[in-house]
């Protein structure tokens, strides 16, 4: 049995109380964001879930920057509230955002190519795990 009403009070007991401790735009109040978009997208609620979603995704960009894994992970969130919602051409934008920022990382980071080739395929099986099929 899910309760979800105590853990909405709960995820937003903890948000509040991280903001206040270290500030709206610290990277632990994008991770709190984004437990409480998920309880709100396993709800159904996609309408709660998408701009806590959003404000995650900018708050890792601006504490990371753009290529991130943090960032990644919240376009890939992105994508999956947008696949929920059945909006394909959303999910599959935020899907090859993840996908162009992975493979800029693992080619800068490893230098080498097998290893690039396996961050591509392992990336690959989310899109088509999240979107039903691979677009680039």
């Amino acid at each position: 049995m899910r309760n979800y009403t105590a853990a909405e009070s709960l995820y937003k007991r903890a948000l509040a109380m991280v903001e206040k401790t270290v500030g709206p735009e610290h990277p632990d109040v994008g991770g709190n964001l984004n437990h409480l978009a998920a309880l709100y997208r396993d709800q159904g609620s996609y309408a709660a879930a998408e701009p806590l979603y959003k404000r995650s995704l900018t708050i890792a960009e601006n504490a990371f920057g753009p290529e991130h894994p943090n960032v990644g992970a919240a376009l890939v969130n992105l994508a999956g509230l947008y696949h929920d919602e059945e909006n394909y051409a959303a999910a599959d934008q935020f899907i090859n955002a993840r996908w162009r920022s992975t493979k800029k990382l693992s080619v800068r980071e490893s230098g080498r190519r097998g290893e690039t080739r396996g961050a591509r395929g392992a990336l690959s099986g989310s899109r088509k795990q999240c979107c039903g099929r691979t677009a680039l």
